[in-house]
């Protein structure tokens, strides 16, 4: 078990830590030097911008009202939410261009794929954090960040996934 009040894991969980904002700093460094603009700004641009988030809910609220009992099982198929999006954001003055994906993977997924997509993707998520719980277990001197740095990477992955996307089929008409 991962036991903080040890010595050994608290020194792991700092080394985690300080590896965590290396990378990031390696990140936000990156992006500024590929393509001149501060990430930060971008992000907080983004945050400050309420026509972004605004249209986000508007495709949000146009998906799940075409969402009724004969497809929320099986879904309405592979890229469908792309197609509705598409359609439904190409003559809309609301978006600057036509869209093509939800930007909320588990409302795309839904849409998509249905209740047993749905199930399909908690299986794996509920695998991740089996895996995670099982390098827990593994006990190398060289790995004793690894269970933190996965921990916080997974709850980036899970929470990206509401405001955008992570894997997305783009397939427009």
């Amino acid at each position: 078990d991962f036991d903080f009040s040890s010595i050994k894991n608290k020194k792991a969980l700092l080394y985690g830590l300080i590896s965590l904002i290396v990378l990031v700093g390696i990140i936000f460094a990156g992006y500024q030097l590929l393509t001149g603009t501060d990430l930060l700004s971008v992000i907080q641009a983004r945050m400050e911008d309420s026509s972004s988030f605004g249209w986000r809910i508007k495709v949000w609220n146009y998906l799940t009202e075409d969402m009724n009992i004969a497809n929320i099982w099986f879904g309405h198929g592979l890229t469908a939410s792309n197609a509705v999006i598409y359609n439904y954001t190409y003559s809309d003055t609301y978006a600057s261009q036509p869209l093509i994906n939800a930007h909320n993977n588990y409302l795309q997924i839904l849409y998509d794929f249905g209740l047993v997509g749905m199930l399909y993707f908690a299986t794996v998520i509920a695998m991740m954090w089996q895996s995670f719980s099982n390098l827990k277990r593994f006990h190398h001197p060289n790995t004793k960040a690894l269970p933190v740095i996965i921990l916080a990477m997974s709850f980036y992955f899970l929470c990206v996934c509401w405001f955008d996307e992570i894997f997305v089929t783009f397939s427009t008409p």
